[in-house]
């Protein structure tokens, strides 16, 4: 944690756009993964291995599931860092 304070002027205010980021990302979660059993789906065809899912003809299914999991992670780091980014130019 101690590496990260150089960077952030504001913690509260990093900590208030954290939690102000739940609500739009559980909407985005559920437009992307539907439900539990369809994100637990996704994440069991990212796991599988390249060459098993194309043997079983789910290549393209495990690779569109990468892609919803990689989005949704980017979106879980980038929406927090531009809401605190935006707002602590303000504050400044």
């Amino acid at each position: 944690m101690q590496s990260l304070i150089p960077w952030v002027d504001h913690p509260w205010l990093l900590l208030a756009c954290l939690a102000l980021s739940v609500p739009p990302l559980r909407d985005i979660w559920r437009m992307i993964f539907g439900d539990a059993a369809d994100f637990a789906e996704d994440l069991r065809l990212a796991a599988l291995p390249d060459w098993w899912a194309w043997l079983q003809g789910r290549y393209w299914d495990g690779q569109w599931a990468e892609l919803k999991l990689t989005v949704f992670a980017l979106l879980c780091v980038g929406l927090p860092a531009a809401l605190y980014r935006i707002i602590a130019g303000w504050v400044n």
